[in-house]
């Protein structure tokens, strides 16, 4: 078998389980945060709405190198999620190990783990204040 075929086949359950750790109990764990709302979602997605405008974190498997596989979080912006004009805009991603280690870089080191409570209210966070400095926030010219 394939060593990359053989790696994603025994890590990617556990990396799974990792992300649903991550995103598990998410209204207890954003609580904090006023402008946040929690939509119904199944354990592949967490998504949320704030500011009017929703976001997605999915989660996918990568390959750091030949020999290391991770978790990877993107958050995506959805735009008229709606309708047949729906369009889609990577925001942000973390990254995370088999252990739930996470890590702002693929090769950085970890600053806490999937199962730390606190873990995604700081990347929520984080992306919300990255998110709000965009031109989805800035005034429109006219003409």
């Amino acid at each position: 078998m394939n060593n990359r075929l053989s790696l994603a086949s025994k890590s990617y359950d556990d990396l799974k389980e990792q992300f649903v750790k991550f995103i598990s109990n998410p209204e207890a764990k954003l609580s904090k945060i006023s402008s946040l709302q929690v939509h119904p979602s199944d354990g592949h997605i967490l998504v949320i709405e704030t500011f009017g405008k929703l976001l997605e974190f999915r989660f996918s498997m990568v390959f750091q190198s030949d020999i290391e596989v991770l978790g990877q979080i993107t958050v995506f912006y959805i735009q008229n999620p709606d309708n047949h004009l729906r369009t889609e805009a990577p925001l942000a991603s973390i990254w995370f190990d088999s252990l739930g280690n996470v890590k702002d870089t693929p090769t950085s080191f970890s600053t806490h783990t999937t199962s730390d409570e606190r873990s995604l209210f700081v990347f929520v966070n984080t992306i919300l204040g990255s998110f709000l400095n965009t031109e989805e926030f800035s005034p429109r010219p006219h003409g």
